[in-house]
């Protein structure tokens, strides 16, 4: 799991810079432009597009909240396809398939975790230097809700991914099924509140049954990805 988890930050930090550049960077710009108009916690929720409402938004929200689903979706196939693609002998030579979705579920979720974090902190230091001081407990929860939401729809995405990767083996369709569920799922993450349990107990729920598909359906994945 060592292995996995430092390959797959070596990874993303090296290869992937403009893509996190976008992700950190972008909501201090949008701080420094609209910390004076706003109060602390709306100016929190407009850089990262938190609190997004489909009948009423602002086109800073909808860029965020568009920018942090698609490097998400982005991200959790990315990660995953990638160690198929270019180590498939090296891993499974040493790992079990079913090990090695396990231990890869595992350093995604703390490689995300790492990211929202950083991203996180880069907007309490910016605040804190503009003499706008976040209480750490607001900050601290909306990271939380955040990071679980995004999760949700990786796992959900992955999910549906390798789902027709055994069944109908394509790519449009997974698309097409994610974007019909999306569309009925909340967007504004600020409210999830205790909402955020069941989130969670949807993504070890999805997290199992993808373990039993991959653990059976391997080599079938494999071969279609």
């Amino acid at each position: 799991m060592k292995y996995l988890l430092l390959n797959d930050i070596e990874y993303v930090f090296h290869t992937k810079k403009k893509i996190l550049f976008l992700v950190l960077i972008l909501p201090i710009v949008f701080i420094l432009i609209n910390h004076t108009s706003l109060s602390i916690l709306d100016v929190i929720h407009l850089s990262i597009g938190t609190r997004f409402d489909s009948n009423n938004y602002t086109i800073i929200e909808l860029i965020m909240f568009a920018l942090n689903i698609v490097v998400a979706l982005f991200l959790v196939v990315d990660i995953y396809v990638k160690d198929i693609d270019y180590h498939l002998d090296n891993i499974f030579l040493r790992l079990p398939p079913k090990k090695w979705y396990i231990d890869k579920t595992l350093c995604f979720s703390i490689l995300i975790l790492t990211i929202k974090s950083i991203q996180y902190l880069l907007i309490f230091i910016t605040l804190f230097i503009l003499k706008k001081n976040p209480l750490f407990s607001e900050v601290f929860y909306l990271l939380i809700y955040d990071y679980v939401y995004i999760m949700f729809l990786q796992f959900l995405y992955l999910f549906i991914y390798v789902v027709t990767s055994v069944f109908l083996k394509n790519k449009i369709i997974t698309i097409g099924f994610f974007l019909v569920l999306f569309s009925i799922i909340p967007k504004n993450i600020s409210t999830l509140g205790t909402k955020i349990f069941m989130l969670m107990l949807i993504i070890f729920i999805i997290t199992y049954i993808n373990t039993i598909i991959f653990d059976h359906k391997n080599k079938k994945i494999i071969e279609n990805l």
